[in-house]
Formats: structure tokens, C-alpha cells, sequence
């Protein structure tokens, strides 16, 4: 969930770099008729033979690899600490990464480190079922579900809308979504189950994977499996990993998908990549996260997307509520959680002014934190100064910051310059979407040292050390929780565009059936009339 965009009448295809975003205004036309919720609609475009680069967010790869090449994992050694920082380390246990180590840029859903776990095993070499012997799932651990059904049950209390929607279905037998195959690439965590669940009540067949290696609740993806639902995701995936359980929900046996429910457009960009015949009989993609938006819109500005697509993430209810009101509370939670520090008089800046970024200031500034705010739009960066915000460049406080916090959607918004110029124990957090927005790939040279889980020092040479949080990652996600309750809004939103999308579609069928019925009527009259006319012409002359 990220975008420092207010103004959600148009989205670049490429974002800006720099410390914000700026989307140029562009129209689009739309694909799908009508549209309810403020959802502007995404145009077709025919089918390109080109290879997709799924994880790059803004270019598109005319030669990327149907899948990515597996990283190992990177090998832990025990090294000395900086003699700086003895006296600290000695009530600190950590592994320190040598410079060797790979902190890489990948897509929506990259790898990099996994502190989920102690145990080495791969959920791949393993052959779980559940207890009616269902086997059509990769999950951690199955025995987990319990806790995982528990999980799910807290969440349903606080999303009354989804349940309105089951319990509907339920009461008088409706099934609007019967009979679609629906792919879904989200985060895989309670609220997520609770949709999951919804989408089958509604008559849907789903496969479901992780839009993020850090965000899944392997307790939840247990009771998903336990529950039969193919499940293809834990904490802590490889990129190789995460690029197969893509690919295990795309390509199953007596299995078509047509449509996919997406965060970050992994999912999307791998179909057409690896299945574009597939692709062109897609009924549509649903689309939430602005990084995903920009990939689709660059498809379908090139005439790449074969299929409807319908952007989400611009419609009121996500960007009001779910953008806003979401992350103002679990900026501070992940914050709280991973750091225990306190925010009167801290110093921080926010990258990017759009709804995630609103939402970070209000929370912040009313725990006594003192705002600064990088903004690249000229609406946007005047909205923080009326809220009473000081719009800065990044590079002019950067040595007098406490906290940096990310929330524009684009990549390499903290660049290494900046972090270079970061005072010693400075906090660096993402909120937006897109895993590079702080551009950890250019800290392969220097050592990091894991601090606790999702915790880790940056340090440089001269003994200096900044504090990365979630390896650059949705720190709101990998370190904490979003409110249900927000969460229940955007999901009833996706559930009934899916049902739209099934709507248009056979409303077009329906009419194209009318049109030749018609066309065949009225053909059928003009040659009886002709006849008779041509008749009757012949009957005078032979007369």
C-alpha cells in the first residue's frame, strides 16, 4: 500500500526518481464500462511477443528470463565488531554479513534475508497434506493451523463487510462468482484469509501466493491449507521460491486461470512472460498497489496488455481509508515493535506526501516527533506546508534526521548519497509498496550486523551505523499489522469488481448474441422483401 499521489485523476507510467513522485497527467480510456467507486479502468491492448522483466517495476526487459536465477542464501559469519561500538555489543547478539554478502534490488516481493525462522529447511522438500489428505500446497508448517483458524476468527470480527458478503451468499444461495479461476498475489495474513474465504463462498476457484517473502503468517497459510485451499507461501521465501509459488498458482493441472487479484504486479507479469497465450483469454487483473499500477500502465501504453485491467488503488475507498488511516496506525506500530524508542522530539523525514505519507506525519507530529517532508509534486509538497510541515530536500537534513521514512511507490528514494550523509543510529523504514525504494543494493560494500528479527546495523568504515528496518522492506507488514477493519473495506471493493468484471462480461456476450439475432432478422427481411420485389418485376414482364 503506497503512494505519495493526492490527486489520483492520472498515473505515470515511469515514475520519477528522486525523493518523491510527480506522475504526469495523461488520460486513459477505459476498457471495462461503467466503474463504480472512483476505479478509473485501464485500456485493452493487443499482445506484443516481448519478454516481461516481472521484477522490474518501471522498465520492461527485452530479454528477461522466464524466472529468475536462485541467489543462495547468504552465509552468516561471526565477525568483530567496530571498535567503535564494543561496549554496545556486548549486550547485542548478531550475525555480521561480510562484504560479500548480497543485498540486492529485486521486485515487489525480493529477497534478501530471512529471520523468520531457525529452521534451514525448504517447505519445496517437503510433502505435507492436511488431515483429509489434500496435498495441494507449500506451506511451512500444517500444524500450525490451529492457531492460524484462531487468527482468521479474530480478524472476521473486525471485517463486517466481507461477512455481509458471505453471509449473503449463504442465506439466499447467490453465487456471483461462479465458475472463475482467480490467481491472488496479496500478502498472505489473517485479513487476506478472511478474503480468501469470501471469494469461494462467492463461487470462486482460487490458487494463492505472497506478494512479499517477510509478510506471510505461516500460522494463517496453515489453516488455508488445512482448510483446502492451495496455498503457496511462508515467511522467509527465497527470490527462486517466490518466483515458483507464482508460477505453482499460474500453471496447475485441469486449472485455467482467469483472473488475478495482484499486489505489486508480480503475478500479472509473469503470466504474460511465461503464459501469454493464456493471457490473451484473461477476463481481467485487478490491480491495488501503485507500483503495480505503474507496470500496467506502461503495458498498456505499449499495446502490451492483452487483457481488462482495473486500477483499485486510485478508487476513494483505498486511497482515503485503507492508505491513510492504515498506515497512521501501523507506521507507529512497526516502529514501537522493532525499535521501542520514543518519539517526542525525535527529528524525522517522510519521503513522499500522498495518502501513506499523510497518514505517517499525522501519526508522528501527534506523538511529539518533528516533521520534515520530501516532496516532488508542487500540490502535494504545498498540502504539508498548510498541515504545518516543513518541506525540505533530503539531502539538505540528512545529517540531522533521527528517522527516514519512505512512502512514494518509486525506486531509490534513499539513495547511498543520502545514507552517507545520515547521522550514527538513524532509522531507515519503508512504507510504501516498493521494496527499493531505499536502494539497499548499494550497501554491498559494507558489513551488516543482524540486531534482533528485522533489525539490522549498516556499518561504515569509520564505525558509523544506520539502522535498516525489514531489509528495506513494507515495514508495516513485515514488522507488525494492518487494522482489519481498514483492510475489510478495500477487500469487499476487489471482491465486487471481480463480480463486475464476470457482469461485463457476460453483459457483452449477451448483447454481441442480441446484435446477430438481430442482424440475421433484419438480413432475413431484406431478402424476402427483394425476392418478393424481383418476383414480382418478372410476373409483369412475362405477364
Amino acid at each position: 500500500m503506497s503512494s505519495n499521489k493526492s490527486d489520483t485523476s492520472s498515473i505515470s507510467p515511469v515514475p520519477l526518481k528522486g525523493t518523491g513522485t510527480s506522475p504526469e497527467p495523461g488520460s486513459v480510456s477505459s476498457s471495462l464500462p461503467g466503474g463504480k467507486n472512483g476505479v478509473p479502468h485501464i485500456p485493452l491492448g493487443p499482445l506484443a511477443s516481448v519478454k516481461l522483466d516481472p521484477t522490474d517495476h518501471h522498465t520492461i526487459s527485452p530479454t528477461a528470463p522466464s524466472h529468475k536465477a536462485a541467489r543462495p542464501l547468504p552465509v552468516e559469519e561471526t565477525s568483530k565488531p567496530s571498535p567503535r561500538r564494543n561496549r554496545k555489543m556486548s549486550r547485542l547478539r548478531f550475525t555480521s554479513l561480510s562484504s560479500s554478502a548480497s543485498i540486492e534490488e529485486d521486485s515487489s516481493g525480493s529477497y534478501s534475508d530471512s529471520y523468520s525462522s531457525d529452521d534451514e529447511s525448504n517447505p519445496r522438500d517437503q510433502q505435507l497434506s492436511n488431515s483429509n489428505g489434500f496435498r495441494d500446497f507449500c506451506i511451512k508448517d500444517i500444524n500450525l493451523a490451529s492457531y492460524g483458524r484462531k487468527e482468521i476468527e479474530i480478524a472476521e470480527k473486525e471485517m463486517p463487510g466481507l461477512m455481509l458478503l458471505r453471509k449473503k451468499t449463504t442465506t439466499t444461495g447467490d453465487r456471483p462468482l461462479k465458475g472463475a479461476c482467480i490467481v491472488g498475489c496479496t500478502h498472505i495474513t489473517a485479513q487476506a484469509a478472511v478474503l480468501i474465504e469470501t471469494l469461494v463462498s462467492c463461487g470462486a476457484s482460487v490458487r494463492w501466493c505472497a506478494c512479499n517473502v517477510h509478510s506471510t503468517q505461516d500460522e494463517v497459510a496453515a489453516a488455508l491449507a488445512e482448510a483446502g485451499y492451495p496455498i503457496f507461501a511462508w515467511r522467509g521465501e527465497s527470490e527462486d521460491d517466490f518466483w515458483w509459488c507464482i508460477d505453482k498458482c499460474l500453471d496447475a493441472p485441469k486449472w485455467k486461470c482467469d483472473m488475478i487479484l495482484d499486489d505489486g504486479g508480480d503475478a500479472t507479469c509473469l503470466m504474460l512472460q511465461k503464459y501469454p497465450g493464456a493471457a490473451k483469454y484473461m477476463k481481467g487483473v485487478v490491480e491495488e498497489s501503485i507500483t503495480g499500477i505503474h507496470r500496467l500502465y506502461q503495458l498498456s501504453k505499449e499495446g502490451k496488455l492483452p487483457m481488462p485491467a482495473i486500477n483499485i488503488h486510485d478508487s476513494v475507498v483505498k486511497t482515503k481509508f485503507d492508505n491513510l488511516y492504515s498506515c497512521r496506525e501501523s507506521v507507529i506500530d512497526s516502529l514501537k515493535r522493532t525499535m521501542d524508542i520514543m518519539f517526542g522530539g525525535k527529528i524525522i523525514c517522510v519521503c513522499g506526501y500522498g495518502e501513506v505519507g499523510k497518514g505517517c506525519c499525522s501519526a508522528l507530529k501527534g506523538l511529539g516527533a518533528i516533521c520534515f517532508v520530501t516532496e516532488v509534486d508542487p500540490i502535494c509538497a504545498l498540502q504539508a506546508c498548510m498541515d504545518g510541515f516543513r518541506v525540505v530536500r533530503l539531502e539538505d537534513v540528512a545529517s540531522t534526521v533521527d528517522i527516514v521514512i519512505t512512502a512514494t511507490g518509486t525506486k531509490h528514494v534513499v539513495r547511498r548519497e543520502h545514507m552517507n550523509k545520515l547521522k550514527d543510529g538513524c532509522i531507515l523504514a519503508n512504507m510504501g509498496h516498493t521494496t527499493n525504494e531505499i536502494d539497499v543494493s548499494s550497501l554491498k560494500d559494507l558489513n551488516k550486523e543482524k540486531i534482533r528479527p528485522h533489525v539490522s546495523h549498516i556499518i561504515w568504515p569509520d564505525g558509523k551505523a544506520i539502522i535498516l528496518l525489514a531489509d528495506g522492506k513494507l515495514v508495516n507488514q513485515v514488522c507488525s499489522r494492518v487494522p482489519s477493519l481498514v483492510f475489510s473495506i478495500t477487500s469487499a471493493t476487489q471482491v465486487n469488481i471481480l463480480v463486475n468484471i464476470l457482469v461485463n462480461i457476460l453483459v457483452n456476450i449477451l448483447v454481441n448474441i442480441l446484435v446477430n439475432i438481430l442482424v440475421n432478422i433484419l438480413v432475413n427481411i431484406l431478402v424476402n422483401i427483394l425476392v418478393n420485389i424481383l418476383v414480382n418485376i418478372l410476373v409483369n414482364i412475362l405477364g
